[in-house]
């Protein structure tokens, strides 16, 4: 399977190469680039930002071993200033020693006598030239003590502040990522809102029922208000009340115009009379 996946390789690159000539490996590589570019468009945000993270997780221990050379830095500074100020005190101490020799030396020619000893000038000359050059073997070991902190003093300036801008690169990194989190989540919310579907059949399926509902209970007191009349009940819940007609009275206006027609001669009795 191996074989043959690799042998289409080959007859596709030779065939490419039949094809675009010495612009095949061009058109490969910008192939391959293209491949690279859509694979990496393709990957979600969420993961390139975890990526981010990863990265930025990964400068800890950077800053670890930089804040360990720092501090070793600065031990061995102070360390090598306590050394020259000792330095420093000693060769004080031997100059007012040599001093004091010179002088002498230079007032009296005869015995010398120092802490209850006694000593002639022969063997106080000798003193003086060994402390002198005691003196000038510690002076040029402080000069270059002073010279070594001098440049590591310079050393350690420089890494504090590499160790300052590494701190603070990524202290903002940690911010850039907070930020970018937050824009997504503010992004993720948006999208939430806007890709809320209503269902617009679902809803006028649920108005119609309810209209069928009102419908049907209308329907149902319809019925109600009816039941009176279908038992033969004089419905006197339901409307006004009829006011009595005056019977009688209706009869005798209606039966009084023939006593008037008598009067008038024009009733039949009279006639035939």
């Amino acid at each position: 399977m191996v074989k043959s996946v690799v042998g289409g390789a080959l007859a596709l690159v030779v065939l490419a190469s039949l094809a675009f000539g010495w612009d095949t490996w061009s058109y490969l590589r910008l192939g391959m680039s293209s491949l690279r570019a859509a694979a990496k468009a393709e990957v979600p945000i969420e993961v390139e930002l975890a990526r981010a993270r990863q990265l930025v997780d990964e400068l800890v221990p950077e800053v670890r071993r930089s804040l360990n050379v720092v501090a070793e830095q600065q031990v061995d500074l102070e360390r090598l200033e306590k050394g020259i100020a000792d330095k420093k005190g000693t060769l004080a101490s031997q100059k007012e020693a040599l001093l004091t020799l010179r002088k002498d030396l230079a007032e009296n020619s005869g015995v010398h006598r120092y802490a209850s000893h006694t000593y002639t000038r022969q063997q106080v000359e000798q003193d003086l030239a060994r402390r002198f050059e005691r003196f000038r073997s510690l002076e040029a070991a402080s000069a270059t003590d002073e010279q070594i902190l001098a440049a590591r003093q310079q050393t350690l300036k420089a890494n504090e502040a590499k160790l300052a801008a590494l701190l603070t690169a990524r202290q903002e990194l940690q911010l850039q990522l907070e930020q970018l989190q937050a824009r997504l989540e503010t992004q993720r919310a948006q999208e939430a809102a806007t890709t809320i579907v209503l269902d617009d059949s679902r809803l006028n399926q649920t108005k119609q029922l309810i209209s069928q509902l009102n419908r049907q209970l209308d329907v149902r007191q319809k019925v109600l208000n009816q039941a009176d009349v279908l038992a033969g009940e004089i419905p006197v819940e339901g409307g006004t009340k009829a006011e009595p007609a005056d019977l009688l009275g209706e009869i005798d206006r209606y039966f009084s115009q023939p006593a008037s027609a008598e009067v008038s001669g024009n009733s039949p009795e009279v006639a035939h009379k």
